[in-house]
């Protein structure tokens, strides 16, 4: 079940307002029958099959709800007050409630009846989707029914018993008995001997000409149709695997489960909340995180960029994973220190090359590049041949797409340690080099772990991008050819250059404080 909260909207977006007296209605108990999922569940449920679910609304004296009593969709026909005028000069609607007699029960004002709508023709009352979708259920009862009916008579076609010669009817009596005990529906399914002069002859169309299997695979994709449901959450997976089960997935809380969620929300704003929650900026919100939520590796390198941009908070992170905050130090935002604004950037450009002779590197900065080449190039190798070795053998290993791609993702995760491993020692020692007293400090030594840390997530994720363009086309083996043959020394300029850059950044930066 998603979870619902009240929000209120401020200055920085919104947040949760925890103990609103709305709360318990949404999040634990509808009425004292029944719990909140409960009455979430069957209100769904008589909105899509019926069109439109109710639920009363029992408030207290100061107008507050505190209960939601389900009223039956048949038991209630909308109404407009012709005694009544709005202030908008409009009969307000009213929704009559009717007892199995069909006789008036009791009226009950539109504020205080909870209505979840289907798709509306005319804004009040819902269609029903079973009724809009039931020349396509229809097919797919008779189909069940047919093969019911097919295997229930042993998987054999009806057919006819031709004679030359003419029977009597004690003769066909007998015949049609001794035919029905081997081949009816409860029969043995013996070997059945015809008499002299007779032929069996099939009549009707056989499944296979039917095409009995396609129909029941292409039932399944109508109902898919009709409900915005993909075809594979009923557990049609004939097309399924494992690049595309997550993306339907986002589909259907985005196509199928949005609109609902939207109509939940609209409804329960203008009639659970009060005009003063309303003008304050209070607003029910379900989270569809977990609905839309990814793999753990997609997630894990989603938020690694997030948080080293500064956009989310550890604590921001925690939440989406439904995990407990860690209070007030979790709220802290961190970016890298090897960037600035952009309208600084000028400013700081020109007060560092000020500070350094006309903006000149430093002596031995650039000739610094070149013995560090070799150490790099043998980094990227050992990197490169590690992954193109797994690579290799787990294609081997793994015979189909699915299983082959599941071994990927984790393994990526994993890689992405082990090249941040090989490649910080190197780019510390480049870094040592580029500054006038052979060492680093500890600022700039925390610069050069999260370029490297940043770098190993880029290249892991180039690398699984361009892994499954190939395993589409079957290209597994070329690509890795390709890598331990160019990738190697493409990883070492990139990395040189930015190690560099950075390095001399710092050194400038000193210098300019100095």
């Amino acid at each position: 079940m998603l979870s619902w909260h009240v929000n209120k909207h401020v200055p920085t977006g919104r947040e949760k307002v925890p103990g609103h007296n709305l709360s318990p209605l949404l999040q634990t108990r509808a009425n004292p029958e029944m719990s909140a999922a409960t009455l979430r569940e069957l209100l769904q449920g008589w909105a899509f099959t019926w069109g439109n679910g109710y639920a009363e609304i029992q408030r207290t004296t100061t107008g507050r709800p505190v209960w939601l009593w389900p009223e039956p969709p048949n038991r209630v026909d909308i109404r407009r007050d012709m005694e009544t005028t709005t202030p908008e000069g409009r009969n307000p609607l009213v929704y009559v409630i009717k007892n199995k007699l069909n006789q008036i029960e009791r009226v009950i004002p539109e504020e205080n009846m909870f209505h979840l709508r289907n798709y509306s023709i005319d804004g009040i009352t819902g269609l029903s989707t079973v009724r809009l979708a039931r020349e396509a259920i229809g097919l797919g009862l008779s189909t069940e029914k047919f093969g019911a009916e097919f295997f229930g008579s042993g998987a054999h076609p009806t057919g006819v018993i031709e004679s030359v010669k003419p029977l009597s009817a004690d003769a066909r009596e007998r015949l049609k008995k001794k035919i029905d005990e081997n081949y009816g529906p409860m029969g043995r399914r013996g070997t059945a001997v015809l008499e002299d002069a007779m032929t069996w002859k099939s009549i009707g169309i056989p499944p296979e000409d039917s095409q009995f299997l396609e129909t029941r695979t292409f039932q399944v994709d109508e109902i898919s149709r009709w409900t915005k449901v993909p075809p594979t959450m009923l557990a049609e997976l004939s097309r399924a695997h494992f690049r595309n089960i997550e993306h339907l997935t986002i589909q259907f809380a985005t196509r199928a489960v949005m609109p609902w969620v939207n109509r939940w929300e609209a409804e329960s704003d203008w009639k659970l909340l009060s005009r003063q929650d309303r003008a304050s900026g209070h607003f029910t919100r379900m989270n569809l995180n977990s609905a839309m939520r990814a793999d753990s590796q997609t997630r894990s390198i989603f938020y690694d960029r997030m948080t080293k941009m500064g956009a989310y908070s550890v604590n921001d992170v925690l939440e989406l994973e439904d995990r407990n905050t860690i209070g007030p130090a979790g709220d802290q935002r961190f970016v890298p220190m090897n960037v600035v604004p952009l309208d600084q950037a000028g400013s700081l450009a020109e007060s560092r090359g000020k500070s350094n002779g006309n903006n000149q590197p430093p002596p031995g900065a650039q000739t610094a590049k070149k013995p560090m080449a070799r150490m790099f190039g043998e980094a990227a190798d050992r990197i490169v041949t590690k992954e193109t070795k797994a690579i290799k053998s787990a294609q081997k290993r793994y015979k189909s797409d699915a299983t082959f791609n599941k071994w990927l993702g984790g393994f990526h995760v994993e890689h992405r340690y082990y090249v941040a491993d090989v490649l910080l020692p190197v780019a510390q020692s480049l870094a040592e080099l580029t500054q006038q007293n052979g060492s680093i400090n500890d600022e700039l030594g925390g610069q050069i772990k999260v370029l490297v840390e940043e770098y190993a997530v880029e290249h892991c994720c180039e690398s699984a991008e361009a892994l499954r363009q190939a395993c589409s086309h079957n290209l597994v083996e070329s690509l890795c050819d390709t890598w331990s043959a160019q990738r190697a020394a493409k990883m070492t300029d990139t990395l040189i250059e930015r190690v560099s850059t950075l390095s001399l950044a710092s050194l400038q930066e000193q210098h300019h404080g100095n």
